[in-house]
């Protein structure tokens, strides 16, 4: 068991839209998908802190990945998985399978392609690092759960630069002053 499983998923379990997001994915049938990112860490942080469960959320990171998807079959899942979510919150999917592609066209920069979505967590800061499938929970945490119960920043250069975590950083600590953020080691490799 990790450490601080059991406090998770009873923090988990009480978000609606995350448990929406999750039976919307099995429905759809989504490969090697995982509700992740942001909306995982933000639920878990407003319940340490006493915020509204869903409050500074702008989206449900719904990552997956599907080498043989096409732009359309992209779009059309989208939109089902937006219209079964009844607006209830707004959905931000991305196939890890093409990562590298739209990250070079959106900052002009290289990153490796991608193997599978659990890689693509993999390069993410360790508090932010937890994927969650259906509704048993299960868990993928490379590096844990305690930075993210901690409420503590690292950096994670395997595709993320310092102005980015720096951007990053500025933005979380507004939302949730509780943060404790490292400094960004430019020698650093990985959290």
């Amino acid at each position: 068991m990790i450490l601080h499983e059991a406090q998770f998923k009873e923090l988990i379990s009480n978000s609606g839209w995350i448990n929406q997001a999750i039976d919307i994915a099995e429905t759809l049938a989504i490969p090697n998908y995982y509700i992740a990112g942001g909306v995982v860490a933000q639920v878990i942080w407003n319940q340490l802190t006493g915020q509204d469960i869903h409050s500074n959320i702008k989206d449900v990171d719904v990552i997956y990945f599907d080498a043989s998807e096409s732009k359309a079959q992209r779009a059309e899942r989208e939109a089902s998985f937006t219209a079964l979510s009844k607006n209830q919150f707004l959905p931000d999917m991305t196939n890890q399978a093409f990562v590298h592609e739209w990250y070079r066209n959106q900052s002009g920069g290289q990153v490796k392609p991608l193997t599978s979505a659990g890689h693509g967590i993999d390069t993410w800061l360790s508090a932010f690092a937890v994927g969650i499938r259906g509704r048993d929970y299960q868990i993928y945490a490379p590096y844990g759960l305690t930075d993210l119960f901690a409420m503590q920043l690292r950096p994670n250069s395997l595709q993320m630069g310092k102005a980015v975590y720096l951007k990053m950083v500025a933005g979380y600590t507004r939302r949730w002053p509780q943060l404790r953020a490292d400094p960004w080691d430019d020698s650093s490799q990985d959290h």
